[in-house]
């Protein structure tokens, strides 16, 4: 028997050990765990943090081949969230989904993906050269926000996508919600297809008792969950699952490595270890009794005058489904606020941050953290916003513009002429509007957060795309992916060179 195998917390509790051994350090990093000579670093962190910042040393094992404390930890977190096996990720869920993608594809393949994915897909695909075949999201129009992906739409994809190699969605999004994933994956199953789920703002799922099943229990080939985001280990921190016999883990495993420091944080991974211990121990209570003081703080701010929660969606099915109860959709229409106008005052003059917000809605995520106080003091910074703001007039054209927008989105039309890794390895072109309109994008372009593409790496930048980038840009959101722009609208794009004298829209390869 190995000594990890009588503790909680395999590699946590076997990292602390050795760092209150009182060894002394002539190892990397550079900082020794010594917190009196480290200088600001020491005074930031203090001695426990910085005693822990290990490296691989004799019994505390290595990521990139792990057969000892590491293992046992993973396959703990393995068995607890119904995996066959899991991978600890050191750089984010992002790492794990281009990972993922470049696991099960090459470049005759093509990925059946959900249009409304994040910005790290593309990094799957420049990694792994295949092609993108979009679902395009269903449209809530009251709601205004995106209903998820149609499991007939995914049929109709399987029959039609060429040489597909995986089917990847979101689940759920940054605003709750979710597809019909069970249907969906067994779908792709019945085609030999393995399904890759986003699952960043789902860690929580199989401990709620909402009925949404996690991707795990919905038989999902591999899921890439951002523990970090709401179960409350350090940030960038994440789990891979798989199961089944679909993906070669081997190749998996290689391309993880590939996209991994060759120096992993022991803070990050041991914080992963103890997150999972506590989930193990506490998930199903700790996360109901959230849920429950979530949907109560929902009730008391749907009292509010003027204040709104957005609590469900039409899905793709046509029906209407509840969000995924850990965040609060928060909009002050009804007093003439945007998102971001509620989000400012709540951070500004209530010293409550949100987690985003969009023309709309301010997005406020609950985690392990959460608890009735912090909920009390958002309740009652709502109710005074509404008291403040009650006898203004709310300029309804500005509003109908803000909506506006969401429906622009919804209807932009996005073809391709390159693939991203061919978009993004071209010669690199930096273009006024003007100028860029018909040209290829190099770049994914998002607002961000969220992360989700205006037009992506080898797409046509049309008048449409443009217009609604600037327009963004004028409202000051920030962006990812532009060669430049500042919020009167100025911006500049990165184009792909291309020596034609004019393009023939190909449409989806």
């Amino acid at each position: 028997m190995k000594d990890s195998d009588n503790k909680k917390m395999p590699l946590a509790e076997t990292a602390a050990e050795f760092a209150d051994g009182g060894r002394i350090s002539f190892h990397v990093p550079g900082h020794k765990g010594n917190e009196k000579e480290s200088g600001e670093l020491g005074w930031f962190f203090g001695k426990k943090v910085l005693s822990r910042d290990l490296t691989e040393l004799p019994g505390l094992d290595d990521l990139h081949n792990a057969d000892g404390v590491i293992k046992e930890a993973e396959e703990r977190a393995a068995e607890l969230f119904g995996a066959d096996q899991t991978f600890f990720l050191a750089n984010g869920t992002t790492s794990g989904i281009a990972a993922a993608i470049a696991a099960v594809s090459g470049e005759k393949n093509k990925v059946i993906m959900e249009r409304c994915s994040h910005g790290c897909t593309t990094s799957g695909l420049i990694i792994s050269g295949s092609s993108p075949y979009y679902i395009y999201d269903a449209y809530d129009a009251e709601a205004h926000i995106a209903g998820g992906i149609s499991a007939d739409e995914v049929k109709k994809a399987l029959v039609m996508c060429e040489n597909p190699s995986a089917v990847l969605l979101t689940h759920p999004s940054y605003y709750g919600v979710y597809s019909d994933l069970r249907e969906i994956v067994d779908a792709a199953h019945g085609s030999g297809v393995p399904v890759i789920v986003d699952e960043a703002h789902g860690a929580q799922m199989m401990f709620t008792g909402q009925g949404i099943p996690s991707a795990m229990e919905a038989g999902a080939d591999i899921s890439v969950q951002s523990t970090h985001k709401m179960l409350g280990s350090l940030t960038e921190s994440s789990m891979l699952h798989i199961q089944g016999d679909l993906v070669d883990r081997r190749r998996l495993k290689f391309f993880i490595s590939l996209m991994t420091s060759s120096s992993p944080s022991y803070l990050l991974m041991s914080s992963l270890d103890a997150v999972r211990y506590d989930m193990g121990s506490r998930g199903h209570e700790t996360w109901q009794k959230l849920n429950r003081m979530i949907k109560e703080a929902a009730d008391r701010i749907d009292n509010i005058k003027g204040i709104k929660c957005c609590r469900s969606f039409t899905g793709a099915d046509g029906r209407r489904h509840d969000t995924e109860g850990s965040r609060l959709l928060v909009t002050a229409r009804g007093l003439g606020l945007s998102g971001r106008e509620l989000e400012s005052l709540l951070a500004d003059d209530y010293r409550i941050d949100a987690e985003f917000s969009d023309l709309l809605y301010t997005v406020l995520l609950a985690g392990t953290g959460s608890n009735e106080s912090d909920l009390e003091v958002l309740v009652s910074a709502l109710e005074d916003i509404s008291q403040r703001f009650a006898g203004k007039s709310a300029e309804e054209s500005a509003l109908r513009d803000r909506l506006e927008m969401y429906d622009r989105f919804f209807s932009l039309t996005w073809s391709a002429e390159l693939t991203p890794r061919a978009a993004v390895y071209a010669d690199q072109a930096v273009l006024a509007p003007e100028a860029a309109e018909g040209r290829v994008s190099s770049s994914d372009i998002s607002v961000y957060p969220p992360g989700i593409p205006a037009v992506r790496a080898g797409e046509v930048l049309t008048r449409d795309i443009i217009g609604y980038i600037i327009d963004c840009a004028k409202l000051g959101f920030e962006f990812h992916g532009l060669a430049e722009y500042d919020e009167s609208g100025a911006v500049k794009f990165f184009c792909a060179e291309d020596e034609r004298d004019s393009m023939i829209l190909g449409g989806y390869f």
